[in-house]
């Protein structure tokens, strides 16, 4: 099918993603612990880093807010949006 080569490719991700996925389940970033909170940030600050351009970080009363940005002029833009904690 069309989409034989992109889904190979997400095959070939999913051990990293496994990997990934438990190393972010196993920070206690609980909306009242900072110090997990941050911890939180700085991986995701860490996992996008080959992906993103630009990053800004705005620091909040309980934590970092994130955002990433990928060829910023460009004419069509996609937001995604998560949460930390």
């Amino acid at each position: 099918t069309r989409f034989m080569k992109a889904l190979e490719w997400i095959e070939e991700q999913r051990l990293d993603a496994v990997k990934l996925l438990k190393n972010w389940a196993s920070i206690n970033s609980w909306s009242e612990n900072s110090d997990g909170l941050n911890a939180m940030a700085d991986a995701i600050i860490e996992s996008f880093a080959p992906l993103s351009d630009q990053r800004e970080e705005f620091l909040l009363p309980f934590g970092k807010a994130l955002k990433f940005d990928k060829r910023a002029k460009a004419p069509r833009k996609i937001l995604l949006g998560g949460h930390i904690d």
